[in-house]
This record gives C-alpha cells, sequence and structure tokens, in this order.
C-alpha cells in the first residue's frame, strides 16, 4: 500500500509535468529551417510550426509539406508559393496574400484568416483538395 506522503508528491510531479507540459503555445521550429527560408525562400518539408513570419515577404517561396502549424503568417507575402501539401492547422492568415498560391493537399484546420469564404468555407477548397475545418 502506498503511503499518503507518497501518494501526494506523485500527485504533485504528475500535475508539474502536466502543467509545463500544456502552457504556452507549441513552438517547435528549427532556428536552421527558418533562416534557411528568410535567404532562400525555399523549405521544403521543414518545421517551421509555432514560427513567427509576420510581415514577411515570401513570393514564389517553395513551402511543400512544410509544417507551419501554429505558425503566425498574418502579413506574410505567399503570392505564387508552393504550399502543396504543407500543414497550416491553427495557423494565423490573417492579411495574408495566397494569390495564386498552390494549396494542393493543404490542411488549414481551424487557421485563423479574417473570414475569407475562398479560403475558409467555400467550395473552392475542396476542388482543390484543401482540407479545412473551422
Amino acid at each position: 500500500m502506498i503511503s499518503r506522503k507518497r501518494m501526494i508528491s506523485i500527485c504533485f510531479v504528475f500535475s508539474l509535468g502536466t502543467i509545463l507540459g500544456t502552457t504556452g503555445t507549441v513552438s517547435a521550429w528549427k532556428k536552421a529551417d527558418l533562416k534557411k527560408l528568410k535567404t532562400t525562400k525555399s523549405c521544403v518539408e521543414c518545421d517551421l510550426s509555432g514560427a513567427n513570419l509576420k510581415g514577411l515577404n515570401l513570393t514564389g517561396a517553395n513551402l511543400k509539406g512544410a509544417n507551419l502549424q501554429g505558425a503566425n503568417l498574418s502579413g506574410v507575402k505567399l503570392v505564387n508559393a508552393n504550399l502543396s501539401g504543407a500543414n497550416m492547422k491553427n495557423a494565423n492568415l490573417n492579411g495574408t496574400n495566397l494569390n495564386g498560391a498552390d494549396l494542393k493537399n493543404t490542411t488549414i484546420n481551424r487557421a485563423l484568416c479574417n473570414n475569407d469564404p475562398t479560403l475558409c468555407g467555400g467550395t473552392e477548397q475542396k476542388e482543390a483538395g484543401i482540407f479545412v475545418t473551422i
């Protein structure tokens, strides 16, 4: 049988681990991936989850298969960018310019996107293979 003191210690450690593991935003992006994107405008299948890309000009960037989950893409210029297969779940897309971007097989679940019907609820996504859940 476990003593009361031991049980309290176990509960405390478990609670502390749970709190530390769930606070703040998930930010797993790699500095090398962000640097590569900024210098070459190409970062295929890289991890930029949780990264702050606010306001960058990424016209023509190649982000095929990139993990952009939870990234701040507000005000980013992604004109003619390749985002096919990218994961943009929970990304902030407010004010993002996606004109001409390849969004085939891109996942945009629960993204913030100014209620743009062509990105967050229109029929165009289904035809393009974009998976949207708002």
